[in-house]
């Protein structure tokens, strides 16, 4: 996949249809297809807090003067 995941609702791909954008059939199948795939449930494990404690020795680390 590239980049994040963006989640569309059943009533913007109907707005998209509306607008002439997209057909009914290709509503369809993105919405057969984010249904089908789901959502990846966002986490928070200990990379991330890592990730940001490193972050908070760097800012400290170059704020105290």
């Amino acid at each position: 996949m590239l980049g994040a995941a963006m989640p569309i609702s059943q009533r913007e791909l109907q707005e998209l249809v509306a607008a002439g954008v997209i057909d009914a059939g290709t509503a369809e199948r993105i919405a057969a297809h984010v249904k089908s795939a789901g959502a990846e449930p966002a986490r928070f494990d200990l990379t991330h807090t890592a990730y940001y404690l490193g972050a908070l020795v760097v800012m400290s680390a170059l704020g105290g003067s």
